[in-house]
């Protein structure tokens, strides 16, 4: 009987410590966002724009770029600069942020991406603070990852008509019903292996 009840003990606490560790978790599974991420270089200019092919190798790692697909597989409106400004990289396993970016006066002009939805970004290496000691020549992988408050998200009421709205407007504000959720929204891409060459 005692052996009993200290297996049936153990087996509470073990209860408990799963219970409030998931309790305790920041993220939302499954994630209502989904990244698929492709590595390759970006051309614009007069005649062609935003101009992008895939590539596997690299002669030097400040001529990468990363095109990110954003999948809206969730439920809510989410405004672009919430997803984008929320980007980090893992490269080799390690995860660096986004640089400290210069206030954009047209920032929040965008329209907000509605539930099903999907949007491309791109993203220079460079615009990321990887140490230059982690770009050597040979064999690495990449990936990217976001990271974004759930509050940051909205639902529209259910109307019959299309919505577009844009984070600039402030009267679609008043038909805006906010999520009120301090989760954490997580999201990571498959890594590719990518090679670096030393430029002769």
């Amino acid at each position: 009987m005692k052996t009993f009840a200290t297996i049936f003990i153990l087996g509470a606490v073990f209860f408990v410590k799963s219970t409030s560790s998931a309790a305790d978790a920041p993220r939302v599974s499954p994630s209502p966002i989904e990244l698929l991420m492709d590595c390759g270089t970006a051309y614009s200019n007069r005649l062609t724009s935003n101009k992008f092919d895939s590539s596997v190798e690299f002669r030097e790692a400040t001529k990468i770029t990363m095109e990110v697909a954003f999948r809206n597989v969730g439920e809510f409106f989410v405004f672009p600069e919430t997803l984008t400004s929320g980007v980090s990289i893992v490269w080799d396993g390690k995860e660096y942020k986004q640089k400290q970016k210069q206030p954009n006066n047209s920032a929040g002009l965008g329209a907000a991406w509605p539930p099903k939805s999907c949007y491309h970004d791109y993203f220079s290496l460079s615009d990321f603070v990887v140490p230059p000691e982690e770009l050597t020549s040979g064999r690495h992988t990449v990936a990217v990852r976001v990271n974004f408050l759930e509050a940051n998200t909205f639902v529209l009421p259910d109307t019959g008509i299309p919505h577009v709205v844009s984070s600039n407007s402030k009267l679609t504000v008043l038909f805006i019903a906010q999520t009120n959720s301090n989760r954490q929204i997580y999201a990571e891409s498959s890594a590719l292996t990518i090679f670096i060459k030393t430029p002769k």
